[in-house]
Parts: C-alpha cells; sequence; structure tokens
C-alpha cells in the first residue's frame, strides 16, 4: 500500500473503531463512546492527533531501525484498533471514577487517539529519511492534538449547558438531562453561562434527583383533569398525557 492509504487509515482506522464503539442507546442519541460524547468530538480529536502521530512516528524510525516495516505496522494497527474498540468504554468508566475534570479528559481522549493512529503513522514514514525535527513542528503538532480538540469540546458543551439553561427556566427536566450528560461527559467542570456557581456535573445532579422525584410523583395521576399534575407531566417531557389532564 502507498503511503497516502496508510495515512488515510491513520484517521479512519481509529474513526471507524471509536464511532461503532457506541453503546446502542448513546448511538440512538446521536452521540459516540464515553469520553468523547459529541461525533464532532471524536472526529476533531482523531484528525488532531495524526500530525503529531507522524512526528513521533519519525523519531521512531530513526532510533529504532527494526521500525521500518509496513507490513508489520499494518498488523499493529488494526490490531490498536480492535483494542481501542474494546477498552474505550472503561477510559469513560474510569476518567468518571476518577472525577476527572475537562483538562484531563480532554489530555485522555488525546492520548488514547494518538495511540490507535501510531501504527498507520509508522507505516506512512517508513524508508523516508528523518532529518532532524524542528522545536517548532513539535510545539505546533502538541498545540493541534490538544488545542484543537479542547477548544471544539469546550464550544459544545458551552452550547449544550445554554440549552439547558433555558430548559430549565421552563422546567422541561426530562430534556434537560440528555444534554447536562453529554456535557458532563466531555466538561464536567465547566461552569454554566450566565454567571452560575454550578457546573455540569452538579446541574446533572440535581437535575437527576428532580427527575426522580417527579417521576415518583408521576405515578399517582388524579381522576379528573388537573392542571398541577398536567404541569408535572411536562416538566417530564410527557406532552400527550400532560394534554389529557390540562384540558377541563
Amino acid at each position: 500500500m502507498s503511503r497516502a492509504v496508510f495515512l488515510i487509515l491513520a484517521a479512519v482506522a481509529p474513526l471507524v473503531a471509536l464511532w461503532l464503539a457506541a453503546p446502542p442507546d448513546r448511538a440512538a442519541a446521536g452521540l459516540v463512546v464515553s469520553p468523547f460524547g459529541w461525533p464532532s468530538v471524536l472526529v476533531v480529536h482523531v484528525l488532531a492527533s495524526v500530525p503529531a502521530g507522524l512526528l513521533l512516528a519519525r523519531e521512531l524510525v530513526k532510533r529504532v531501525p527494526d521500525a521500518n516495516n509496513p507490513a508489520a505496522m499494518v498488523l499493529a494497527g488494526l490490531i490498536a484498533a480492535g483494542v481501542g474498540y474494546a477498552v474505550v468504554g472503561e477510559l469513560g468508566a474510569q476518567l468518571e471514577s476518577e472525577a476527572a475534570g475537562f483538562a484531563a479528559r480532554t489530555l485522555a481522549r488525546s492520548a488514547f487517539c494518538l495511540l490507535l493512529a501510531f501504527p498507520w503513522c509508522v507505516a506512512v514514514v517508513a524508508g523516508s529519511a528523518a532529518g532532524k525535527t524542528d522545536p517548532l513542528v513539535a510545539l505546533a503538532c502538541a498545540v493541534v492534538a490538544l488545542g484543537l480538540p479542547a477548544l471544539q469540546a469546550d464550544r459544545l458543551a458551552d452550547r449544550a449547558l445554554t440549552e439547558a439553561t433555558e430548559l430549565v427556566e421552563k422546567e422541561r427536566i426530562a430534556r434537560v438531562i440528555p444534554l447536562l450528560a453529554v456535557a458532563a461527559d466531555v466538561a464536567p467542570d465547566r461552569f454554566s453561562p450566565g454567571g452560575s456557581k454550578f457546573t455540569a456535573r452538579q446541574l446533572l445532579d440535581v437535575a437527576a434527583a428532580d427527575l426522580k422525584r417527579l417521576s415518583r410523583e408521576a405515578k399517582n395521576p388524579p381522576s379528573r383533569p388537573s392542571v398541577e399534575f398536567g404541569t408535572l407531566l411536562l416538566k417530564l417531557d410527557q406532552l400527550q398525557r400532560a394534554e389529557e389532564y390540562l384540558t377541563p
């Protein structure tokens, strides 16, 4: 295979593996596996890892001549994709159990994508002449690998928290949960806009407790139309049932 094919696979192989790793419920909601949350965050992380992967691959082939073996790197890349597919969910769970913040999650996602892309990057540079690495190029690769995904994740988290805040004001609790869940998955320590003192994780915990309470109260419906009960159903996003109790 040509170097162009290996370069394409450096992005496509990790992307496909991690995309397919999404549980059915997250995939149905248009999301990807934790800790990536949104599909665009996954795509940016994978693409941004390739320049750093190529740079590190050049250093490897300079120091380890045996690494100049594209066939072995193809096999390593396929194995890495399979392992990544199998363990990425554990990565998300570990970050959650350690209450990792935005910076730690960004670094973990970037490192994980880099590991999956690295064998393909080695295949790209195998057999090529390797000169001295420019420090500015190395710095630029690091900025791309970490900075671009961080900016994308922060932008989407801010948008989700803004929308969630608007829904909270309308007391649409059930619709708030998915937005806060994915925001907390990517940036749990991100404060909601408008000067709020609550982070995405704190807001999610409060909303989840409210949803549990409302769901419990909804199990005892009145026998006649009730504005109070209809309003409760609206908070649970049960619009059809709410209309029955709100209509005299």
